[in-house]
């Protein structure tokens, strides 16, 4: 009944759709850190606000609150309404595979008892076509566990990290500007920026290069090397730069799986 349940919720229920409705209310749920997410941003799709650790499903066609990914087994985005019924999908399949395959094992043993001299790879191949069906039944079993039990773990180390599947996505390309040395953090803060992207350009005029600084939110160039605006170099993303949507291991469950916010 719970791989059912479980199963029915993570594909009909709604994951949070952001509309015209409930924008307003959903942008208050989580802040922008400026460096994933930015105030002000815009979907020119849905012609609406986008909240900050919302995404646009193109397979859905709309903004996703807390948006984790889309499900191509349940065709439905895991956001933040329904991730903890993803979560139950996750271990009622661990359970129901395992069975499966106990059953399976069981069977083949049995069966294998009827043929002593033969290992389990030759009982499979080489005798009945009821043998073959449990025995290929065990190896897809056995297969799928392992992935669904790895999948499972990548979750739980999201949740341990504070992200989303999309949002280490995001900080994957924070993490290649810091190993760069591109990434900086404006320290006088007379820009409506937190951190900026250091790139080197041509300046036309006079076929010589110029260091400047770019908006992450959007690449416009911000300012010049020569603009006297107070920088620190970012060396490190645990060391330099703070997850504002991490509050521990216990509290990031609470929020994904009881819809508690930290805010």
């Amino acid at each position: 009944m719970s791989i059912f349940m479980n199963t029915f919720m993570t594909t009909f229920s709604d994951p949070g759709k952001i509309t015209s409705g409930n924008v307003e209310e959903v942008d208050s749920f989580f802040h922008n850190n400026e460096l994933i997410f930015f105030g002000a941003n815009y979907c020119s799709t849905c012609e609406t606000i986008k909240p900050a650790r919302s995404k646009h499903c193109s397979v859905c066609n709309c903004c996703i609150m807390l948006f984790d990914h889309h499900c191509i087994w349940v065709n439905n985005c895991i956001g933040y309404y329904n991730y903890k019924w993803f979560m139950g999908f996750l271990i009622a399949n661990i359970n129901l595979l395992s069975y499966g395959g106990y059953l399976c094992y069981q069977a083949m043993s049995t069966a294998r008892a009827a043929f002593p001299t033969l290992s389990y790879w030759k009982t499979i191949v080489s005798t009945n076509n009821s043998n073959k069906a449990t025995g290929i039944l065990l190896i897809l079993c056995v297969i799928f566990i392992m992935i669904v039990i790895l999948f499972t773990g990548l979750h739980l180390r999201y949740l341990y990290l504070g992200v989303t599947t999309n949002e280490c996505d995001k900080w994957s390309e924070v993490e290649y500007l810091v190993d760069l040395g591109s990434l900086y953090q404006i320290v006088d803060n007379t820009l409506n920026e937190k951190y900026v992207e250091k790139c080197v350009i041509m300046n036309h005029n006079n076929d010589s290069y110029e260091t400047v600084f770019i908006s992450l939110k959007n690449e416009k160039v911000l300012f010049s090397s020569d603009d006297g605006i107070v920088l620190r170099k970012i060396e490190s993303v645990e060391d330099d730069l703070f997850n504002i949507y991490d509050h521990g291991f216990v509290d990031n469950l609470k929020e994904r799986i009881f819809n508690r916010t930290f805010y």
